[in-house]
């Protein structure tokens, strides 16, 4: 499966689809597309893919989180994508946006419409909403 898209928008909208149909499809299907492991939320449309870790309290709606991936506890998330290897602290919003691999998100932040690089940091108590972070 293959997912070309030119803007960030388009990157999320396009995720959000995927995991819409996949989270339709029953669990034959899950086991044909998804590595063995994954999590598929049918109701909240969100995936959760193998070697990750979700804190207690995690809320996840339209979400996508990659291979080995750290979610802190009591964070919220919806239209996120999440790539492989990225952090997030405890007690963390985050609305459509795309963190990058191996980025890492400080604990109490709220990103809304928010790109990070790979391997980015972005500090704890970080309020944004539309901005790149960069290395």
């Amino acid at each position: 499966l293959s997912l070309r898209c030119a803007t960030i928008p388009a990157y999320l909208y396009g995720c959000r689809e995927v995991v819409t149909e996949a989270a339709k499809a029953g669990a034959d299907v899950h086991k044909a597309v998804f590595p063995d492991g994954t999590q598929v939320n049918s109701k909240f449309q969100s995936i959760v893919l193998p070697e990750s870790s979700v804190g207690e309290k995690v809320t996840l709606k339209s979400s996508t989180v990659g291979k080995g991936a750290k979610l802190g506890g009591r964070c919220r998330l919806n239209n996120v994508v999440i790539l492989d290897g990225a952090s997030v602290g405890d007690n963390c919003i985050l609305q459509n946006s795309v963190l990058g691999a191996g980025c890492i998100i400080g604990e109490n932040c709220n990103l809304n419409d928010c790109q990070v690089a790979p391997g980015a940091e972005v500090p704890s108590l970080t309020k944004e909403k539309g901005e790149s972070f960069l290395r």
